[in-house]
Formats: structure tokens, sequence, C-alpha cells
């Protein structure tokens, strides 16, 4: 409810409604309804198209947040964001694995600290990339799940305790 989720029965598609950072709708994101995804069947798609390059999920919603812990969690889906909401933890979504130079300035421009919970298919080298796009000074973390608790594709989110395990035990200093 929070996040303005609908399902929308013309598509068979659960609705994520992408809002600015500033709370205006730009785009709308859809994801399958059922539990088996055909091959070749999209699991997302926009049913309304945005930048995502423009856009950090959630910020809107927990811009508060993110000032009053002075972190934020920086997540691929829309779906981590609202898992991390549920646990009480509070970040954005990039909309995928890559980041665009305007997401990177938008994070910059908070002023805190920055933690990278990409999914366990992302692996340190990739995230150490990530991090050498951001300007010098500016301190990167990301969880790195060198315990072995994640499955091939499973996100760090996807499991509260997990989740819990990850963040007071995995978070390393990229840069």
């Amino acid at each position: 409810e929070f996040f303005n989720i609908k399902y929308d029965p013309q598509t068979n598609r659960l609705t994520i409604p992408i809002y600015s950072e500033i709370g205006d709708l730009v785009g709308v994101k859809g994801r399958i309804f059922q539990e088996e995804i055909e091959e070749g069947q999209n699991k997302y798609l926009y049913l309304f198209n945005c930048n995502k390059g423009k856009v950090l999920y959630g910020l809107n919603k927990n811009l508060d947040a993110i000032m009053r812990q002075r972190k934020v969690y920086v997540v691929e889906s829309e779906k981590a964001v609202m898992q991390m909401y549920d646990m009480g933890y509070y970040g954005v979504a990039t909309g995928g694995s890559k980041i665009s130079k305007h997401q990177i300035s938008m994070l910059t421009r908070l002023g805190v600290q920055i933690i990278f919970a990409y999914d366990k298919d992302i692996d340190e080298d990739e995230l150490q990339k990530i991090a050498d796009q951001f300007v010098d000074g500016v301190p990167v973390y990301a969880i790195i799940d060198r315990d072995g608790l994640l499955g091939e594709k499973e996100s760090p989110s996807d499991d509260a305790d997990k989740w819990s395990h990850l963040v007071r035990n995995n978070v390393y200093k990229l840069r």
C-alpha cells in the first residue's frame, strides 16, 4: 500500500508506479503475476516507459528516513526496496545492475553513507567498477556475501535473517 502497488487485469501484471525524487509519476513498471515464467516471457516490462537512468526508485518515499539514518542502501530492484522497508531499512533501486552518471550524482548529493546491496550474481569486480565511477572522496561500501549465504539469483533482501546477518557482518568499503 505504501508504494501504491496495484494489479492490472488486462496485462496480468502487478503495477509498480515509478516516481521522481519529488514525487511526480514518471513511469509504470509491470511484473507478470504468475509463479512460473515461461521461456521468452518478460518478467518485468514498462507499461508506461520512463528513463530509468534518471530515477532512483523509492527516493521520494524513503528520503526522510535515509537522511535520519545517514545511510542509503542501493539495490537493483523495486521489490528489494519494498522488502527492506518492511525490515526497517531504507534504500533506493537503480532499476537494474547498471548505474547511470545521473544516479551516481543523485546518490552523492545525499551526503550519506552509500551501501550497495546487489544480487548474488554481481561479483566484487563489478561492484568495484561501480564504486570507481564515484568522485574521489566519496566513500562507497557494498554488502558482499563472503559467507556464502545467498543462492545464485538471490537478492540480499529476499530473506530477513540473511539480510540481518549480511548487514551486520558483510559490509565492505570499496573506496
